[in-house]
């Protein structure tokens, strides 16, 4: 063990992850020949890539105390993962902006150049760029892609080949999928693989699900089709567009993310190509969560991503010639836990409180999502319909006066918070749990690397994500 790393060796959580959180610094670990590690500059058979959109460390280490405090469980990352990881951070501003996007940061982590907010595959000229999916396929390896958001969202198209300017163009961005001849394809948006005869959104009549079929790949709508599939050509498509929000995902009908990973990772393993595989596992949600300053799901969409990078580092540990990453694009939403005042008058401003651990237990009574409540509350809700909402959907919270004439008047929160309800009521949420939203979109807080296994060194250190995808090019093939 060299001398630098004798302090830290077998990693003293307690100090270390709070740290890390706390100042956003890079915490440099492992040197030259320490046993620990497993990774050596030998390039990887496969690469799994596990990747929660907008999620920051302050979001992560909340998470690992929620489940610790209400749940008595450890959380894997922190104390399995990050023990033997290569930990990095990046930066990641767009060709045209300080803040990214998820289209522009996915370009750059899967293709190593920059581009504008909004493009997937092209560069800032809009010309197209070869990503990794692309490239693995080119390979010979396996390919894989899911997310528990559409799949034509822009983290999975951005690791999937697809090149286009603007990335909500859906119809165009499934119109792609079946040219890239990928291997699994499992998530939502199944509305722009269908014609509106069918009950999808797509005006040209085209089945897109009928051309995969004929092309040899087994379709699966549910947890249950989820279940029986086999082999390596499948699509599978479990929501019309995202997923629900865990709070109102229904287990029978919907599979968790750690369900899928465990489902592909385990037909991958009995392919056994000799190429081995290329895999984008995305948990979207929290980025999601973030946007509508939704905080329970925020948490619950953590730990099951957490339980889902358990199955791929356990899959890792079995397979050492595999390549394990756990990645974000960038922050969204700019979340803390905080101490706070009762109020920002002279009287109700002197006295400030630093959250207990008792705010878990004020967060884990919330058990719907922000959007569903925005939903029940329509265009036009009374004071009435609004106080019978609260009072049903938030038990044991309060609605400030300020934030109440707010909903009923359909205004945003601040400049920074653009969504008029939801991140009224996330504020709701924040004066009761100290659980406050900085914004209801992305920073510039830099994204986190977290990897094991061959050329996992590449990844520590400080990195622009162009740097990301250039590492990861070069990797696949084998340099």
């Amino acid at each position: 063990m060299c001398k630098e790393n004798a302090v830290n060796h077998a990693w003293n959580r307690k100090q270390i992850w709070p740290y890390l959180v706390a100042t956003g610094l890079l915490l440099l670990t492992g040197c030259a020949g320490q046993t620990a590690r497993v990774d050596t500059n030998n390039t990887p058979k496969n690469i799994i890539i596990m990747f929660t959109d907008g999620t920051g460390t302050g979001e992560l280490e909340t998470a690992r105390q929620y489940n610790r405090y209400r749940y008595n469980r450890g959380f894997h990352i922190t104390d399995k993962l990050m023990v033997t990881a290569r930990i990095g951070l990046m930066s990641n501003d767009s060709s045209d902006s300080l803040v990214t996007d998820s289209a522009a940061a996915a370009t750059a982590m899967s293709t190593g150049f920059k581009t504008r907010n909004g493009s997937v595959g092209v560069d800032a000229s809009g010309q197209p760029l070869e990503n990794m999916g692309e490239l693995a396929k080119r390979q010979g390896k396996t390919v894989a892609i899911a997310s528990n958001a559409s799949i034509l969202d822009a983290s999975p198209a951005g690791f999937s080949g697809i090149h286009i300017k603007n990335r909500k163009d859906y119809n165009k961005v499934a119109e792609q999928y079946p040219e890239r001849g990928f291997d699994m394809l499992l998530g939502g948006g199944r509305n722009y693989f269908l014609p509106r005869e069918k009950g999808g959104k797509r005006d040209d009549q085209q089945d897109l699900i009928s051309r995969f079929r004929k092309e040899g790949y087994a379709y699966a709508e549910d947890r249950k089709s989820l279940a029986q599939l086999s082999g390596t050509k499948i699509l599978g498509l479990f929501a019309k567009d995202d997923f629900p929000m865990e709070t109102e995902r229904d287990p029978q009908q919907t599979p968790s993310l750690t369900e899928i990973t465990d489902k592909m990772l385990t037909l991958l393993a009995a392919d056994n190509n000799p190429h081995g595989f290329f895999v984008f596992i995305e948990n979207e949600l929290t980025d999601s969560a973030g946007h509508a300053s939704d905080a329970a799901n925020m948490l619950l969409h953590i730990l099951d991503f957490d339980q889902a990078v358990q199955v791929a580092h356990a899959f890792q540990i079995k397979h050492p010639d595999t390549l394990l990453i756990v990645t974000t694009d960038h922050d969204t939403g700019a979340f803390s836990l905080s101490p706070a005042t009762k109020g920002v008058t002279q009287e109700s401003a002197k006295v400030k409180t630093y959250p207990p651990r008792t705010v878990f237990d004020k967060i884990s009574q919330v058990h719907v999502s922000m959007d569903k409540v925005a939903e029940e509350l329509g265009d036009t809700p009374t004071g009435e319909q609004l106080d019978r909402i609260i009072a049903r959907r938030f038990p044991g919270f309060s609605l400030d006066a300020d934030l109440r004439e707010k909903i009923l008047k359909r205004e945003t929160l601040s400049r920074t918070h653009t969504y008029p309800i939801t991140n009224v009521l996330g504020e709701m949420v924040a004066r009761h749990t100290q659980m406050f939203w900085g914004t209801s979109g992305h920073t510039n807080a830099w994204p986190f690397i977290f990897a094991v296994g061959p050329g996992a060194e590449r990844f520590a250190g400080f990195l622009d994500n162009t740097t990301f995808g250039k590492n990861l090019s070069q990797l696949l093939q084998g340099k």
